[in-house]
């Protein structure tokens, strides 16, 4: 065949094979743009607002800071946020906050009776508040606890004593089931609640005792009735590492816990990865290590202590930050000064999104968005690169 025959069969086939090639090109060039594109994570002020005018008030009567006392909840059915906190009056409170990551947040309250008062506080050593869900979103339960030491004129010896009151809310029709004392239960002086993953509220009661007795009481929801007792122990001299629970009899546990089993009920947290994570402009010695994680374990966030040495060489507390982290690069993106000492910190999911939701003192909530990807939203759209 002449040379000339042979350069235009060539030419033929390169302007055959062009489009295909071309793809292929693009393609790799897409991807180069992908790959080589930086990762970006980042931490999104969305909103501030106030649950309304029924924040807690600190006096100078209330030397424990019992009023500041509160607890948040993120249903994972429903997606609505509950927080449990008390009034200026000394009541107590729980708000149902509906869209709280939308631009209009519908809140709405509940006044819970029974609890502890402003005048009970003062004789408190302890205090706290706890919001439990149940799985099904079906119940909140809304627990107040309070701690107290009475001594013996006659003797130096003192007893420690406690008081919860449990509070059953019917969440969807936001009204209240049922209220009761744990006293009246006759548990012993210590006490813990657990819900279960099958929906159990479960009452972990122990004395102080070196042979501590020891007592997990299922109760029955939404009408707090008392089930059967499992009485366990712990395998070692004390509470270890090596210690395990074992029941007294076995067929009371089974039957009291069921479907769950007592190992399951007392599982202690799993170990959380804490090291290796780095801040932006703090010093690697004040960098806090995260010590809690969102739901898909994508983000976490640590807490550090900020302050300074007197001249006595006494170190002053000045404030506290949360240091934000992703997971993914092990770094920091993004830091919030606290301008309270006491505040309630919560990292939900909702919808495929991460937020970090913050609860002040005086009902203010400020929700984040925690976000990450291959490159800013911004820069996404403006180079209209899908990389996905």
């Amino acid at each position: 065949m002449p040379k000339s025959q042979d350069h235009g069969h060539d030419q033929v086939r390169f302007w055959t094979q062009w489009p295909s090639m071309s793809v292929i090109a693009i393609v790799v060039t897409v991807a180069f743009i992908c790959s080589s594109a930086p990762l970006f994570a980042e931490l999104r002020e969305l909103k501030t607002f106030s649950l309304g005018p029924h924040g807690v008030r600190w006096t100078l009567f209330d030397r424990t800071r019992h009023s500041e006392k509160s607890a948040i909840a993120v249903s994972t059915t429903s997606g609505d946020l509950f927080v449990l906190f008390s009034t200026p009056d000394g009541n107590w409170e729980l708000s149902r906050i509906r869209n709280w990551s939308g631009a209009m947040p519908e809140i709405s309250h509940l006044l819970l009776p029974g609890f502890f008062t402003r005048n009970d506080r003062p004789l408190f050593d302890e205090f706290d508040a706890q919001l439990l869900l149940t799985p099904d979103g079906r119940y909140g339960v809304c627990i107040g606890s309070a701690r107290w030491t009475t001594k013996n004129r006659r003797r130096s010896a003192s007893r420690s004593v406690s008081e919860n009151v449990i509070t059953v809310v019917d969440v969807q029709k936001f009204t209240i089931e049922q209220s009761r004392q744990t006293s009246d239960l006759g548990l012993f002086e210590l006490q813990s609640f657990v819900m279960t993953s099958s929906g159990r509220l479960i009452v972990d009661s122990m004395t102080r005792s070196p042979q501590a007795e020891r007592a997990l009481i299922p109760l029955d929801l939404p009408s707090l009735q008392a089930g059967r007792k499992c009485q366990y122990k712990w395998s070692g001299s004390r509470l270890g590492e090596d210690a395990e629970p074992t029941p007294v009899t076995s067929e009371s546990c089974a039957l009291a816990l069921s479907p769950s089993s007592l190992e399951q009920v007392l599982a202690p947290v799993p170990p959380l990865a804490l090291s290796g994570f780095a801040c932006g402009k703090a010093q690697e010695g004040l960098c806090p290590q995260p010590d809690r994680f969102t739901p898909d374990g994508r983000f976490g966030i640590g807490l550090r202590a900020e302050g300074h040495d007197n001249m006595l060489g006494r170190w002053v507390w000045r404030g506290r930050a949360v240091v934000a982290f992703s997971t993914r690069t092990r770094s920091e993106i993004g830091e919030i000064r606290l301008m309270r000492n006491s505040v309630d910190l919560m990292l939900p999911s909702l919808a495929g999104k991460n937020y970090l939701l913050i609860l002040q003192p005086d009902s203010e909530l400020a929700v984040y968005e925690l976000l990450e990807g291959e490159s800013p939203p911004l820069e996404a759209e403006k180079h209209k690169i899908d990389c996905r």
